[in-house]
């Protein structure tokens, strides 16, 4: 036995008209082909899904029957071609962002709000990674898209997209004698003691020590933290000076105050990472977001 789709799209219009002429009217077709339709089908089941008469047909017990399956499927075919059409034009799916956290206090959190309002069925997930961890995840297609702040990564396999331009600046205690310069140098803080992520976790805090080695001069490392916050929590108690993106401000951590760098500044910037053979159309609509901003 085998029943395609127009058989029971017919025998559904039937149903619901119980009149062939007027079936045929909204199928847009002639009345012969589908009594001939109908007829094959009967035959094919093996047993009368209608009675004929002068005005119309009435269904027998059978035709009742399959005529409620058939509606039943006629509408999860409808759902089904729907939910196809939405995956394809990346309304419908899964995205798995990595991203590293300082990026929440810049353009991100604004970002994917605008992506959740204009495509809602789309289910996302972050994975709080450092870009080593990150490029890891996409090769292994764990995550779909990456950001971190990126100068120097080699990643040829990769696309990339700029989201955000930020500059460093730096965190001081609100009293260090750094807030009395008018115009605050990179090399104004070579006899400082630095506070400073371990670069063996973040690729951004081996990019700084390369910028003050630029400008003539090997930071000072006095202690290490592994998050920005701690960092912060240790030039609050005047522990030292550290470097941050300048949307780390907005933190506003007790007696911390941001200084911009005026010449020099070593950059900041937030970029968005995901692979060249990336085929997926939710990763596509994201990624084209973000080029249209």
């Amino acid at each position: 036995m085998s029943l395609d789709i127009r058989s029971l799209r017919y025998f559904v219009a039937v149903a619901a008209e119980l009149n062939i002429s007027k079936a045929a009217d909204r199928l847009h077709i002639s009345q012969p082909p589908l009594s001939l339709q109908i007829q094959r089908l009967e035959e094919e089941l093996g047993f009368q899904l209608m009675q004929r008469h002068k005005r119309g047909v009435t269904l027998t017990h059978a035709g009742q029957a399959l005529a409620q399956e058939a509606k039943a499927v006629m509408s999860r075919m409808v759902q089904a071609v729907d939910t196809v059409q939405q995956i394809g034009r990346g309304e419908l799916g899964r995205l798995q962002i990595g991203i590293i956290g300082s990026a929440m206090w810049g353009d991100f959190p604004g970002l994917i709000q605008r992506f959740t309002q204009s495509y809602p069925e789309v289910v996302w997930g972050l994975q709080e990674l450092n870009p080593s961890a990150q490029i890891s995840a996409l090769e292994d297609k764990r995550i779909d898209i990456g950001f971190w702040r990126s100068v120097d990564t080699k990643a040829p396999h990769f696309d990339t997209v700029l989201v955000s331009k930020e500059e460093v600046q730096v965190a001081v205690c609100h009293d260090h004698p750094l807030c009395q310069k008018p115009r605050l140098l990179l090399s104004d803080l070579a006899s400082e003691n630095f506070l400073s992520m371990h670069t063996a976790y973040s690729d951004f805090a081996a990019h700084l020590n390369r910028c003050c080695l630029k400008q003539g001069f090997e930071p000072h490392i006095f202690q290490h933290a592994n998050e920005p916050q701690t960092l912060l929590a240790m030039v609050s108690a005047g522990m030292g000076i550290t470097l941050l993106p300048e949307s780390l401000s907005k933190i506003k951590w007790p007696k911390v105050k941001f200084l911009r760098i005026h010449k020099d500044a070593p950059s900041a910037d937030l970029h968005l990472f995901y692979r060249k053979d990336e085929q997926s159309p939710v990763v596509n609509k994201f990624v084209q977001m973000i080029k249209r901003r």
